[in-house]
């Protein structure tokens, strides 16, 4: 739930007439007091390689209205709005009109907060005699005006800072502190009173309904059902820009990629989208149209992993190509896995497996090297984290490629597998036991919530290689021909 913002100390109109007495100019470059007519005549952004005067949306102009009129917005918003820009903009353009004005963006990250401040510092282009006071990564301070801060969303990011006018938190429901954080931002804006301005916005984050984020979204609204006209907006039963007020004054509002002009155009372009970037249609559906997670926290979906499993253990047989995947340990409780897969044609399939605990490395190898030299695949992936690269070191008599496993690489590698099962691309053998630990692996943290993913790993291993098998073998049709290098027996 929004926490309340304190009681009114100070306004910003009576700080201004403060300023005004001491002889401080207001709006010392004489820019145009609406915000739309200052990023129209006065301002310019980077769209795709091109340097753009800043022609706002309609949907950022009632952004900024409500930014104006209301003490606190959450948004629930899809991907590539130029939201961020939208804010950013409205920070500055209030910087420059104020001398007195402090704001703090917080984002995900440092590499991420100083992007967007240097997005805002190219955004002047005809600020007739602008200079800078201060032009970092960190802080931006026109000569005479305010001052925004950028800062990374740790616990303490806004602590420090000194009177506050408006806080904008990005991605928050991505951000594993969120509650602290909005905690130790709310006290900077103590001396701003009623004229305090907090905007929170996230797209939706893969804990869905568990997130902080959607709570606050889900708070307060009365009569109102925020999935309800979520769905209603992604059907396009409502407007693709809406929003109310509730119950504590704060706005709700819902972005939905029709609001774009230019994307409300394009043929299928949630289609396109997922094809290009190469989405798992719950990353699509998350991220570009408003979609809670139906698999409620797991990357897996039930009748995805249901449809997959129509399969069959198969011997080696000629003429096939196949690749293998190996998740290994050092023995004890955790699993040693080794799978082969038959990428001949699609659907491709899971044909043997090693999977086995509680036994020596040395055996666990010997079990691994006969199938290896049954199925001859043409390509071999390990994971080399946690002494991998040692089991790698045995098998030099096999192209192994080696695979070291970071916190991004991870996703990449569970997003294609995922990708290739809803698209009915990948099959596993009826009653194959991995099928469990696919619903028990977390979207959010790409790992078994309970038990083991050694089953998962090694596919998603495996298929590291996939591309440049795909290119070595040449595609004819659905699968692979000979007509390049041929398959070695």
């Amino acid at each position: 739930m929004p926490l309340k913002l304190p009681p009114l100390t100070k306004t910003v109109k009576e700080q201004i007439n403060s300023a005004q007495t001491f002889g401080t100019v207001m709006n010392p470059y004489c820019i145009p007091e609406r915000y739309e007519e200052f990023l129209r005549t006065h301002c310019r952004i980077r769209s795709g390689n091109k340097v753009i005067p800043f022609l706002p949306y309609e949907y950022q102009v009632v952004i900024s209205d409500l930014i104006d009129k209301h003490r606190g917005i959450i948004a629930v918003k899809t991907r590539q709005m130029g939201f961020t820009e939208c804010i950013g903009a409205k920070f500055l353009h209030k910087a420059l009109l104020n001398p007195g004005y402090a704001a703090v963006v917080l984002s995900m990250g440092q590499d991420e907060s100083s992007n967007v401040s240097v997005r805002i510092q190219n955004m002047p282009s005809k600020v007739n005699g602008l200079k800078w006071l201060t032009k970092s990564k960190t802080q931006i301070q026109p000569e005479g005006c305010g001052k925004v801060w950028f800062r990374p969303s740790t616990d303490n990011a806004a602590r420090s800072l000194e009177s506050v006018s408006d806080i904008f938190i990005d991605e928050h429901g991505f951000i594993e502190n969120a509650e602290e954080l909005y905690a130790s931002a709310a006290p900077t804006q103590e001396a701003v009173g009623d004229e305090a301005r907090t905007i929170i916005a996230s797209t939706i984050p893969e804990s869905g309904e568990l997130s902080t984020f959607w709570q606050m979204f889900d708070a307060d609204n009365g009569d109102r059902n925020a999935r309800e006209i979520l769905e209603k907006v992604r059907s396009g039963a409502e407007e693709p820009l809406t929003w109310w007020v509730d119950d504590s004054g704060w706005v709700k509002l819902i972005l939905h990629w029709k609001s774009n002009p230019v994307y409300s155009i394009i043929p299928d372009y949630l289609a396109k989208t997922k094809r290009e970037k190469k989405l798992t249609e719950d990353k699509l559906q998350r991220e570009y149209n408003l979609g809670i997670p139906a698999s409620g926290g797991r990357l897996f979906v039930e009748n995805v992993i249901r449809n997959a499993l129509r399969g069959e253990w198969q011997a080696p047989r000629p003429n096939r190509i196949y690749i293998a995947g190996i998740d290994p340990n050092f023995g004890g409780s955790d699993f040693f896995c080794t799978q082969i897969f038959d990428v001949t044609e699609k659907p491709y399939q899971l044909v043997a497996e090693y999977h086995e605990n509680n036994r020596a490395v040395t055996y666990s190898l010997q079990r691994t090297n006969s199938l290896l030299l049954s199925y001859n695949p043409v390509a071999i992936a390990i994971e080399s984290n946690s002494g991998g690269a040692v089991i790698a070191e045995k098998l030099t008599k096999f192209n192994v490629q080696t695979v070291n496993t970071t916190k991004t690489n991870k996703i990449a590698n569970t997003d294609r597998l995922a990708i290739l099962l809803e698209e009915s691309n990948l099959v596993y053998p009826v009653g194959w036991t991995g099928a469990s630990e696919m619903r028990n692996f977390s979207l959010k943290n790409r790992e078994a919530i309970t038990g083991h993913d050694d089953q998962v790993m090694s596919g998603a291993i495996a298929f590291t290689l996939i591309d440049e098998i795909e290119e070595k073998y040449q595609p004819s049709g659905a699968g692979f021909g000979f007509s390049g290098e041929k398959r070695r027996r």
